[in-house]
C-alpha cells in the first residue's frame, strides 16, 4: 500500500510481464509516462477525465481504456470522488 497525499495505490499483482494496481484518487494525478509498458485502465467508481495531449476522455464507472507506452497522460477527478480504478501495466518490469 502506497499513500501519497490523497492518492492510495494497492499493488494487486506483479510479474515480469507487468503489474496491476488498484488506485484511489481524491485529487488529480499529474502528467506522466510509462516508457516500457502500455497502461490499461478500468474505472470502478467515481468520475473524472483522462488527458492525453489534446484529447480529454471522460471517465466513469465501467469505462475501459488503453494508453500506449510513451504517451504522456494525466487524470483529473470529477465531482464524484474518489476516482477508483484498476491500472494494469503490460510489458513493463515488476517493481
Amino acid at each position: 500500500l502506497l499513500v501519497v497525499s490523497t492518492l492510495a495505490i494497492f499493488a494487486m499483482a506483479c510479474s515480469d510481464g507487468g503489474s496491476a494496481s488498484l488506485i484511489q484518487a481524491n485529487d488529480a494525478i499529474a502528467e506522466h509516462t510509462h516508457d516500457d509498458a502500455d497502461e490499461f485502465v478500468y474505472i470502478i467508481a467515481g468520475e473524472g477525465s483522462a488527458h492525453m495531449g489534446q484529447r480529454n476522455e471522460p471517465l466513469s464507472a465501467g469505462v475501459f481504456m488503453m494508453i500506449p507506452r510513451g504517451t504522456a497522460h494525466a487524470f483529473a477527478v470529477g465531482k464524484k470522488h474518489p476516482l477508483v480504478f484498476v491500472s494494469t501495466l503490460a510489458g513493463g518490469h515488476c517493481s
